[in-house]
């Protein structure tokens, strides 16, 4: 499911087109995976938030 969000936000240019997208599921998925086994934290709106929009911040096609 996951797999083809990414694709269809690739299409139109809403994400850039070269990314890797096993590792873009990866890196979204890692840091909830983490804390649930460590118990390093809670899993908090707040926290998925951030981690949502600090991944965008890389995987975003720029228009500049």
């Amino acid at each position: 499911m996951i797999l083809a969000v990414l694709q269809r936000a690739i299409s139109p240019g809403e994400l850039r087109s070269d990314i890797d997208l096993e590792a873009t599921i990866d890196l979204l998925y890692a840091p909830i995976y983490y804390r649930l086994q460590r118990g390093t934290g809670s899993l908090s709106d707040a926290y998925i938030d951030e981690i949502f929009h600090q991944a965008m911040e890389g995987l975003l096609q720029r228009k500049d």
